[in-house]
């Protein structure tokens, strides 16, 4: 099929429009979609007369083309002839770790051929230059270098992602800060106008820290059809977006627009572009010298309208401090929030700026699409100018669809044209609205619809459940009282039709085209007069059981709305408030109460409301549910073991402390009763277990179980002050005979027979009794005992101390009024007899000296003539106490180790002068005694002799050092004044008696004591030589 359409206007060139489309696919100047699926060529030929609005005007703000005699089925195949969006739903995919959207072209897969991670700038810029190259990581902060660097416009595709694909970690790209106003400072695509391939680069998982306000990529104003995308971004500098001719899309991407910054140009707007797109989560401060949105002044397309796209399911929230929101140059552009998207938007100012190049431009249509929400809250700015101008000019329609939700309000201190809020620049212009959820429009200075001209005519057509109409302004948004209210009670929408004609500046005349109801007149719309319209769903509150249990309010409502509770439980009335949250919930908190808690007593009457956007709803009261059981304390009873059953405790008087949450309400009664069936048994001493139960029941019928700690005492029961603790302890009678016989078997003998034990009272648990302190007083103790124990009475005291707690129990312990076997045995170390014992027959109890017995003296006597020594005598060898088992006592010897005898004198005899050198020895006949060690130890030790001269062989004046030699293991030692061990014994041997002289031979090559005086030490030949040598006996050798 084949059509021409021909414009006439003025032109200086002709136009063609050529879309070739074949099955499954449609290709624009090598933008390619998917979505097609029929076969048809069209071609729109445009005459030289033909004006660039004129074209414009066959482009729908989606792109397509109006006005074409196709099939309606056809349209949706069609993309802009005049400006390609790179952008479009084919290339949009998810990252397989989250549900974020990567704007990715699917046809452009990541490959390792494509792929490369760089760590300095170096690598980058080569990356970027290098046309193969699609997908550049970061692998470290990376700072751009002075000179930049040129996407060349062989590469169509370019990513550059700050997230390090190994680490996972969010790297920072940081702008050149040589030139912060040059275009070509960083990354920049400057192509020519020939150059008109569509290309798409972007930045991912990134921190900018820019000071260029051209962006961190800059599309020059040559460069047409080029996308920019920016995903995942945390942007910090002047302004983040140059591209005048081409598309910019924002998704998950946080910035601040700030002047001050160091090395930092002057803080401008988010964009200079014709498209932007905001996608996912978008949060922007801006106090920028400029507007947020610069539109229109790329030369590909002038006169062509731009958009300001908040796309669907976005969460936007703007603050600007700056210029105007908006500024269009040359022409008007959309403003689209699409279904399900929400934004919030803080701004000085009109939000259309009003400059040289931007004067009588506007909004071209504003539309809030389904379930969408926009927010508009009205600033004062820093700007003269912008706060002169109206907070809304449209040359279009504002269209507001089902469940969308529209909020505008002047908070900003206006005057003159700012106290218009909307203002239509045509007659044609349409405020519709189609069901919405919500519409709001609040301005001080009333003047909400108005023309631009006199005899404009905008047209306000609606269709709602409710709307509430003001001249004066509401003195809170929970205190409503419109001027005007209409709804009906089936809440079926009500609808009307109004034209708004512009008579002069202050007068605008509205005329009802229709209305249902009828009540609805041109009187209650006057646009003189109206400050507060609220338009929209009545508000829906549904509130969750309401229990004296709950800290907090809870219940499902109109979303944004806020809800109100208002009460007095006797602390005075209190009003709550919350917000909805986005999914309908609601959670209002109940305040702490003076007396302690976060709740609301049972019975109070609750009133409920709900405010949306000035509107509201039937104040819902709900009564609080007594759900909270009473409380109380359990009394500790206790009770004298065989009390009669008709004594028990009423039930009343087990428990204490009662109290519930209704009292001082309108139903305070409380029932006390027995729980458990039979009553416990009153003559077994102890705690009563189980425990006791009561029952004590509200009006609610909520019901608490009170376990009451009962104890059953008797003569023997001491309780302490508070009845925390209770001990029981019988007095104890003991013959002598059967006294412990130690200390430890003492306190075991109390504890058994006085049938100790001990409670806690609380819990009924026993007392372990070791926890029980005994206090023996005077008692005699076994350990210290030498004889049978005396008789006689004894106090003993109980203790138990627990948390500052002391109960004592004391008790009496009486010893009442038998020949038994003394043995002394005599031992050596290793307690082997070493001498027959001796056994006596003795009284029990009576004490016995030792020392006085001659039989034990001269045992004593014939074992230290065998040379033993007594080292340990009996413990208390003078009183030894006879006991009714028997006494066993002994005396320990230990054998000993001595010099028994040592040479007293040593005759070398007669020395011929001539053979003085020689060396000469002895044996035992040249000596008076012999030199004998005897040891009858029996755990036996090293030990050794050893030999000093204390004398030098001296005649007269003459003295021979070093005379006297000893052999020993056949080596010579030269006796001397030092200590020199001639002997040694390493234990072994059983023999007692070590004869060391034995040994001794006069040869001069044997063992033993030698002379031998040195050859130049020529001795006198008269007199006689004497010297004098210490033995010595040691036997601690180690």
């Amino acid at each position: 099929m084949k059509t021409t359409t021909k414009l006439t206007a003025v032109s200086l060139t002709t136009l063609l429009l050529v879309l070739l489309i074949s099955k499954g696919s449609l290709r624009i100047n090598g933008a390619e979609t998917k979505e097609a699926t029929i076969e048809t060529r069209e071609e729109v030929e445009v005459s030289e007369q033909s004006s660039i609005q004129q074209v414009a005007e066959l482009i729908s703000e989606d792109g397509i083309l109006n006005d074409l005699p196709i099939k309606e089925e056809e349209r949706s195949t069609y993309a802009s002839a005049k400006y390609l969006e790179y952008s479009d739903l084919h290339n949009v995919n998810y990252d397989e770790n989250s549900d974020v959207p990567m704007f990715r072209d699917l046809d452009i897969i990541e490959t390792s051929d494509n792929t490369v991670t760089v760590t300095t700038y170096n690598q980058m810029r080569d990356a970027i230059l290098d046309v193969n190259i699609s997908y550049i990581y970061m692998g470290a902060d990376i700072k751009l270098a002075a000179g930049g660097v040129k996407i060349p416009y062989a590469k169509k595709y370019l990513r550059i992602s700050g997230k390090d694909p190994v680490t996972g970690e969010i790297h920072t790209l940081e702008e050149a800060t040589s030139s912060t106003t040059s275009t070509t400072a960083n990354i920049h695509v400057s192509n020519t106008t020939s150059q008109k391939e569509p290309t798409s680069y972007g930045l991912e998982d990134v921190n900018l820290n820019a000071h260029n306000y051209y962006g961190t990529i800059n599309v020059n104003d040559n460069s047409y059809y080029v996308h920019l995308i920016q995903t995942n971004v945390n942007y910090d500098g002047p302004q983040p977006t140059h591209n005048l001719n081409g598309t910019n899309d924002y998704h998950n991407y946080k910035a601040d627009i700030y002047q001050g910054k160091p090395n930092t140009a002057q803080g401008q707007e988010l964009a200079e572009a014709h498209f932007i797109n905001i996608f996912g989560n978008f949060e922007l401060y801006h106090d920028g010298a400029h507007s947020i949105a610069w539109f229109g002044y790329g030369n590909n397309v002038k006169g062509v309208p731009g958009h300001f796209k908040i796309k669907e399911d976005a969460v936007v929230k703007i603050r600007s401090t700056g210029r105007s929101f908006f500024y269009f140059e040359r022409t008007d552009s959309y403003f689209t929030v699409e279904k399900n998207a929400f934004v919030d938007i803080e701004a000085g100012g009109g939000l259309v700026r009003q400059d040289i190049a931007s004067s009588g431009t506007s909004i071209k249509d504003l539309i809030v699409g389904e379930n969408a929400e926009l927010k508009i809250t009205r600033t004062k700015s820093k700007n003269a100018a912008d706060n002169r101008l109206p907070t809304l000019s449209l040359s279009g329609d504002i269209s507001v669809s089902p469940g969308a939700r529209l909020y505008m309000n002047n908070e900003s201190d206006s005057s003159g044209s700012a106290d218009q809020f909307i203002t239509f620049r045509s007659s044609s212009a349409q405020l519709d609205i189609n069901q919405a959820k919500s519409i709001l429009f609040y301005n001080p200075k009333g003047k909400i619809l108005n023309g631009a001209a006199n005899n404009n005519v905008g047209h306000f057509n609606s269709e709602v459940e409710s709307m509430s109409l003001w001249e004066s302004l509401p003195t809170s948004q929970f205190i409503l009282t419109p001027d005007n209210i209409f709804s009906f009670p089936d809440k079926s929408n009500i609808s009307f039709n109004a034209d708004v004609k512009r008579i002069s500046t202050s007068n605008h005349q509205t005329t009802i085209l229709s209305a249902n109801p009828l009540e609805i007149t041109s009187q209650v719309l006057d646009f003189n007069k109206l400050k507060v319209i609220s338009m929209g769903v009545v508000p829906s509150l549904q509130v969750d059981e309401i229990t004296d249990m709950a800290s907090e309010i809870t219940g499902k409502a109109t979303e944004d709305g806020t809800v109100v509770a208002t009460y007095n439980d006797g602390e005075g009335e209190k009003k709550l408030t919350a917000l909805v949250a986005p999914n309908g919930q609601y959670v209002i908190d109940i305040p702490e109460r003076a007396s302690g808690g976060k709740y609301i007593k049972p019975y109070t009457q609750v009133q409920m409301e709900i405010f949306y956007d000035y509107r509201t709803a039937p104040i819902q009261t709900y009564e609080v549910k007594d759900v909270t059981p009473p409380e109380a304390e359990p009394v500790r009873t206790i009770i004298e073991k065989d009390t009669a059953a008709i004594d028990f405790p009423e039930a009343s008087k087990l428990v204490t402390k009662v109290w519930d949450k209704s009292f001082e309400t309108s139903q305070p009664k409380l029932t006390i009763d027995y729980h458990t069936a039979e009553l416990p048994d009153l003559t077994v001493v102890g705690p009563v277990l189980p425990q006791f139960e009561v029952a004590v029941t509200d009006e609610g019928k909520n019901q608490l179980i009170v376990k009451v700690p009962i104890f059953i005492k008797d003569e023997f029961t001491k309780i302490s002050k508070e009845k925390e603790y209770a001990l029981r302890g019988k007095d104890i009678v003991v013959k002598t005979i059967d006294y412990p016989k130690t200390n430890a078997e003492l306190i075991n003998y109390i504890q058994k027979h006085a049938e100790l034990q001990g409670w806690l009272i609380d819990s009924g648990a026993e007392i372990e009794t070791s926890a029980i302190k005994i206090e023996q007083g005077t008692l005699p103790q076994p350990d210290e005992l030498t004889s049978l124990v005396d008789v006689g009475e004894h106090t003993v005291t109980f203790s138990y101390a627990q948390d500052n707690v002391l109960l004592t129990r004391e008790i009496n312990f009486k010893i009442i009024p038998s020949t038994a076997k003394l043995t002394i045995q005599f031992l050596d170390e290793e307690k082997s007899e070493i001498a027959p014992k001796i056994t006596k027959d003795i009284d029990i109890g009576s004490l016995v000296d030792l020392s006085l017995d001659q039989e034990i003296k001269n045992t004593i006597k014939l074992l230290e003539d065998k040379k033993y020594r007594l080292i340990q005598r009996p413990e208390k060898e003078t009183e030894i106490e006879i006991l009714a088992e028997g006494t066993v006592v002994a005396y320990q010897f230990a054998g000993t180790i001595r010099l028994t005898s040592a040479p007293t004198g040593i005759d070398f005899g007669k020395v011929s002068i001539t053979d003085f050198q020689k060396k000469i020895g002895v044996d035992e006949t040249n000596m008076l005694t012999p030199l004998v060690v005897e040891d009858n130890r029996k755990s036996k030790s090293k030990w050794d002799v050893t030999a000093q001269v204390e004398k030098e062989m001296t005649n007269g004046d003459d003295v021979q050092i070093g005379a006297l030699k000893y052999i020993v293991n056949q080596k010579e030692l030269t006796l001397n004044g030092s200590v020199q061990r001639i002997y040694f014994n390493d234990s072994s041997s059983d023999e007692t008696i070590f004869n060391i002289s034995n040994s001794w031979r006069k040869n001069d090559v044997s063992e033993g004591l030698k002379l031998k005086i040195e050859s130049d030490r020529v001795p006198k030949t008269t007199g006689s030589y004497e010297g004098i040598i210490r033995w010595t006996l040691r036997d601690t050798i180690e």
